[in-house]
């Protein structure tokens, strides 16, 4: 009975797998992983040049793994054991994400081969596409698993002779539990089988903890002698409904489940599998994935950051050029197909080197700062605001039919820029002259109608201030 459960046990383990679920990168420049990650002593990472395989960057671990000092200055070919033109097909799959997951086997400085799996995610450092690959050694993985398949062969084998050979096969059987019993004690992950106990009206009330393997005691401290033959309401008070239903349901319905369970007292995140193994009983597998999860929760925080950097003004946190560019493409579709217009409205401060020549480059900034919150508060939610950089900023203007409409806008921004306001002990009397030009009469591209405006914003500079002027008018 025991060969039944621990066969149907490594079958569903061989199925099981943590696959971390990024977003690709998106349009990231000059993207740079923190120091801590690049310094980590445990994570193996890599970054590489996807067109050539060349290693751009790779973390301290991962320079202690592979055992190269110069490990920037070689090649992906260098350390991977396939062909040049398998190792190209398969870095393609990452960039078009075709797949984020790989198998493969590499070499160490010392010739010796390990399995490893590769999370490759594509990113862009200034305007160069590049894979950043994260590496998991799992030879002894790899090792379990043979053994499974060997264990599993021999007991087919063992089976295909019939009754004729019972002698030879109390012999397998005798050989297969001595294996089973060494890779049961040496597997590195955890391992669990419960008991289901049921109430009078057959609804889940408790389970027992029927067996575990030793690396259980080692990834969650608790000694196999205090939990085997234990109820989980004696040992886990505050567990008593946990999962009751869905462990039932996975018994009934012979189905298995994923899913992950934080243990605050151990400050533990742990991956669990669950499967039936008979009508009463079922098997949980697990691993600890803490480390896992913290380092993808710091990988999405660099992805983000170097996102925003990417795209928006590191001073006002306005949509910079690059994401302004986009939004106008993406609102001229939207213009074409319902007949609407879209202007481009440049505009700037009067008098703004006055400002810094008499306050200074920091009450400069903070005015900056105030006269983009004001106009991103003016405008509508379908406009967009944007600095391009000194006292330049531009203005989208989306879905108006008419002159007039975007003149009201328009007029509404002066107005309310207009008011006084104070930064520290400098009252300030702020004013701002707008261009504007117009899709699709003054142009059809955003480099055009950003010049036109240009030209519309110098002749009102030039007449007043403080006021706007269409561009052809």
């Amino acid at each position: 009975m025991k060969i039944k459960i621990v066969i149907i046990f490594l079958i569903s383990v061989c199925c099981f797998s943590s696959e971390v679920d990024r977003e690709a990168l998106k349009n990231i420049k000059n993207y740079q992983l923190s120091n801590d990650l690049l310094d980590s002593q445990k994570s193996i990472i890599l970054v590489i040049n996807p067109k050539t395989g060349e290693i751009i960057e790779s973390s301290i671990g991962a320079r202690k793994f592979y055992g190269y000092n110069n490990l920037d200055s070689l090649n992906i070919s260098n350390l991977n054991t396939m062909s040049d033109k398998e190792i190209k097909k398969e870095m393609a799959k990452a960039v078009k994400e075709d797949s984020n997951y790989f198998h493969f086997k590499h070499k160490l400085n010392n010739g010796e081969i390990r399995d490893v799996s590769v999370s490759s995610y594509p990113m862009i450092k200034g305007d160069q596409p590049l894979l950043l690959s994260i590496v998991q050694d799992i030879t002894e993985q790899e090792k379990i698993e043979r053994n499974r398949l060997f264990l599993i062969e021999i007991i087919i084998s063992i089976l295909s002779f019939g009754v004729l050979l019972t002698t030879i096969l109390a012999l397998k059987i005798r050989h297969a539990k001595e294996k089973y019993k060494n890779l049961f004690k040496n597997m590195t992950i955890g391992f669990i089988h419960l008991k289901m106990i049921y109430n009078r009206k057959k609804e889940p009330d408790d389970y027992i903890f029927l067996d575990v393997n030793p690396y259980f005691e080692k990834l969650t401290g608790i000694s196999q002698k205090v939990i085997i033959g234990k109820k989980v309401k004696t040992l886990f008070p505050d567990l008593i409904d946990y999962k009751l239903k869905t462990f039932d349901k996975v018994i009934k319905k012979k189905v298995s489940i994923n899913y992950k369970y934080y243990f605050p007292k151990m400050n533990k995140l742990f991956s669990y599998r669950a499967f039936a193994t008979t009508n009463m009983t079922l098997a949980l597998v697990f691993s600890d994935i803490t480390e896992q999860e913290v380092l993808k929760k710091k990988l999405e925080e660099e992805k983000e950051k170097a996102e925003n950097m990417a795209t928006h003004d590191f001073l006002t946190g306005l949509p910079n050029r690059i994401l302004f560019q986009n939004e106008f493409n993406r609102y001229i579709e939207h213009a074409k197909l319902n007949q609407t217009s879209i202007a481009i409205c440049m505009f700037d401060m009067d008098k703004f080197k006055s400002i810094n020549d008499t306050y200074g480059h920091l009450v400069g900034d903070l005015v900056l700062k105030e006269i983009g919150k004001r106009v991103e508060e003016t405008i509508r939610a379908c406009d967009v605001v944007s600095r391009f950089g000194g006292d330049e900023f531009a203005c989208l203007i989306t879905n108006f039919k008419s002159h007039e409409e975007c003149e009201i806008i328009v007029k509404r921004i002066i107005k309310n820029v207009n008011k006084i306001f104070q930064i520290n002990e400098c009252k300030i009397f702020p004013s701002i002259s707008i261009g504007i030009a117009i899709f699709p009469q003054n142009g059809t591209t955003e480099n055009e109608l950003v010049k036109k405006a240009d030209t519309a914003l110098y002749y009102i500079k030039n007449h007043g201030k403080n006021n706007y002027h269409f561009y052809g008018k």
